[in-house]
């Protein structure tokens, strides 16, 4: 029957005209929208193309008749192949998404394209990612603004500031939200503004160099300046700076500024994961930094989050706890878990910092004889009650440490700083690290709280805990590097830092 139908619409067509061509007559009728029900299915059976997008616009995504016609479609439409591999994305379709994502690319799918530039990008080819992003149509109007901004944001997370003024002007342009977004953190976090004084040696003589600039004076007691190497990460660190600044403690103890840009070529970060981060900081000398800024924050690539002699070093899956964590070492406390066994400090003996005390452990003949003795290097001593006792009976007299029955007051408590060095302690005569407070705090696990005990013993202006600037450790590199005269200029700084907190 249906046979007999189609039959009799060609007949009935082909009586209009001696030279009448079907298939032209098909696509006029399409095209117009002048056609019938059954004219709109011959058109069908005859693969006309224009009648098949139609179908397919009116049919449910992934029903069996979107699929016969979009992978019809999808040999010759780079933008319907794209759908297709979307879809099966989409269901986990990973076979028939790769299929379809190569009938894309072979075809110039914008979209396929900008997608496989993100690819090799994260695959580490730069440079093909960037060939590709060139390759792209630039009168796609759909697809400009993703184009621009993947070219920008892939240009300043490799350094390639050529390539951000080269597209400045076109980012400029472009309406839509996100590129104006772009544009203003372009501007925000100083990307363009980098500066280049190549060489540090000729002209560390300079009145402010790599502390003049051009931000506002600061009022804070310790200005941190953070830098990072990618739109992502400075977009990371401001919302890790907002969750810090809403702690009281910190906001009062750190102005953290807005981030700044570095490229990842110059300050050159490890990225081993299970290692602590390490970068070329003495290339921040090169970097325009605020004259008062005291540390310098640096968001690198995976790795341990830790503190340098003035820098503070995380990455991009550290919270806000462990940015914390980290600041109170700048302050001068020290950790309550176990530090690593070469870790040297644990071989000194008196006050390693706000929070411990390593004590050599010895008898004493009274908990007065003991107060006597101890209590005077304590940083907390004025803290301790006088019906709080520092030692406990033992045999042969009193041995350092209040007991457990005391352990909701500020005492002499055992901590766990110095326990993976107990034969470096029993060489120097059992040393044993002791803390304030019985509780478990924020030293020893992130999430913990900071005591109120602990705040207090920063508060006061004068800190000789604290760590030194972040000039004391450009110039200890210099100095590694047996740069005696740069190093002497950066110490000097340090020092020059150091003298006026003494004043004030």
């Amino acid at each position: 029957m249906r046979f007999r139908i189609s039959l009799l619409l060609i007949m009935s067509l082909c009586l209009t005209t001696s030279s009448f061509s079907l298939t032209a007559y098909l696509q006029q009728l399409i095209v117009e929208q002048g056609y019938s029900a059954e004219q709109f299915h011959f058109a069908l059976t005859q693969n006309n193309r224009q009648a098949q997008l139609i179908a397919l616009k009116d049919s449910e995504q992934g029903s069996k008749q979107w699929l016969l016609l979009a992978q019809q479609l999808a040999r010759v439409d780079q933008n319907i192949a794209w759908q297709l591999s979307q879809y099966y994305q989409n269901n986990n379709q990973n076979r028939d998404q790769q299929y379809w994502y190569q009938h894309a690319l072979k075809h110039g799918s914008q979209q396929a394209l900008l997608k496989k530039a993100k690819e090799v990008a994260i695959q580490g080819d730069y440079q093909q990612a960037k060939n590709i992003l060139a390759s792209l149509n630039p009168l796609m109007s759909e697809d400009v603004e993703e184009s621009v901004m993947l070219s920008v944001t892939l240009a300043i997370e490799h350094g390639d500031i050529a390539m951000v003024v080269a597209n400045k002007a076109r980012l400029a342009q472009l309406p839509g939200q996100h590129a104006q977004r772009l544009m203003a953190q372009i501007e925000k976090f100083q990307i363009l503004a980098t500066v280049e004084n190549s060489n540090i040696v000729q002209s560390f003589d300079l009145p402010n160099i790599g502390l003049a600039g051009t931000a506002k004076s600061l009022s804070c007691r310790y200005p941190l300046q953070f830098f990072a190497s990618n739109i992502a990460d400075l977009t990371y660190l401001e919302q890790l700076i907002a969750e810090i600044n809403d702690d009281s403690f910190f906001h009062t103890q750190f102005c953290l500024l807005t981030p700044k840009y570095i490229t990842a070529q110059l300050i050159n970060c490890d990225h081993l994961n299970q290692q602590r981060i390490a970068c070329d900081i003495e290339n921040i000398a090169r970097q325009t930094i605020a004259k008062n800024v005291q540390y310098v924050g640096i968001l690198g690539p995976k790795g341990v989050a830790n503190v340098d002699h003035g820098f503070v070093f995380i990455d991009n899956q550290d919270g806000s706890d462990v940015l914390a964590h980290e600041l109170l070492h700048l302050l001068g406390f020290i950790d309550e878990y176990p530090l690593n066994q070469y870790n040297s400090i644990c071989q000194q003996q008196g006050v390693l910092a706000h929070n411990i005390v390593n004590l050599a452990k010895r008898i004493y003949g009274s908990d007065q004889q003991a107060r006597a003795a101890v209590l005077p290097i304590l940083p907390w001593r004025e803290k301790i009650k006088s019906t709080t006792p520092i030692s406990h009976k033992i045999n042969s007299g009193y041995s350092l440490g209040t007991a457990r029955e005391f352990a909701n007051e500020v005492g002499l408590f055992h901590s766990n700083t110095c326990d993976s060095d107990v034969e470096m302690r029993r060489e120097k005569g059992e040393l044993h690290a002791f803390k304030a407070t019985a509780n478990v705090t924020q030293l020893q696990y992130f999430e913990e709280p900071l005591p109120a005990l602990y705040k207090g013993l920063v508060a006061t202006q004068h800190n000789p805990l604290k760590m030194p600037s972040y000039h004391y450790n450009i110039g200890k590199k210099y100095k590694q590097k047996s740069d005696s005269k740069t190093a002497n200029f950066w110490l000097g700084k340090s020092a020059a830092r150091e003298t006026n907190y003494e004043r004030q």
